[in-house]
């Protein structure tokens, strides 16, 4: 605000003059206070908001980088998370075995066996499979089918697995299917697990077998995490290829 002092030596012409200026509806901005000074109120500047952004800049709402952390995250976020328990109330469901359907119940040993089998018809690509004991009829003849389909299958087992009695059957579903085994005397291949396409891991301390599946204490986990399918696709290879070494 902009003061300016007027010094008025009675003139009564100048304090008319000044009552005209201060009461003209044009002159809003001008003041006079009782010392005679004349105020004039400067015009306020205009201020630009800090929201203010120019035209040409592109604006990115607080809301839109949300949605796109939320997305991203949704997209690494695993799809496929499944708990499986066995034991001996599994055996409930061994009479309906035969028909691979499950009874109903959520912990349905049938209808885990059905899952199983289903993920091993899903693959299109690679079927890596890495167990210690493999007698299930069922499990079997899923790997034999995905080899049928024209997905690369391999086997890695115990050398033990293919020489006991009773294997004969499992040699002949495996006959085409590229089969590695650790011979040692002493220390066993005693994992567990399965890869799908890369994508797609079965494990637990269950072998496939059916005595695992109706009767004992057993977990089986299926997942696609990516990162943990990885680790495992990456001891397969590992071992794979140290195998393959000493054969």
């Amino acid at each position: 605000m902009l003061t300016v002092t007027v010094i008025c030596f009675g003139n009564t012409k100048i304090h008319q003059d000044l009552d005209r200026i201060v009461q003209c509806p044009t002159h809003k901005d001008i003041l006079c206070n009782s010392t005679n000074e004349l105020v004039i109120k400067k015009p306020s500047e205009e201020k630009t908001s800090i929201n203010e952004t120019s035209a040409s800049e592109p604006v990115i709402s607080e809301s839109s980088e949300n949605e796109s952390t939320e997305k991203e995250t949704s997209e690494k976020k695993p799809k496929l998370y499944d708990v499986m328990f066995f034991s001996e109330r599994s055996q409930r469901c061994r009479y309906h075995l035969k028909t691979l359907k499950s009874c109903g119940k959520p912990d349905c040993s049938v209808g885990y066996l059905r899952k199983i089998i289903d993920l091993l018809g899903s693959a299109t690509h690679t079927l890596d499979v890495c167990i210690f004991s493999l007698t299930c009829q069922f499990l079997r003849e899923a790997i034999f089918a995905a080899r049928e389909r024209g997905v690369g299958v391999r086997f890695i087992t115990n050398d033990s697995t293919m020489t006991n009695a009773g294997t004969t059957v499992l040699k002949y579903f495996l006959e085409d299917i590229r089969i590695q085994c650790r011979d040692s005397p002493i220390y066993l291949m005693h994992h567990k697990f399965c890869v799908i396409d890369n994508r797609i891991l079965i494990t637990g301390s269950a072998n496939w077998t059916l005595s695992a599946f109706f009767g004992n204490c057993e977990n089986i986990i299926i997942t696609d995490d990516s990162e943990i399918v990885q680790k495992f696709q990456d001891e397969f290879t590992k071992l794979w290829c140290h195998f393959e070494q000493r054969s």
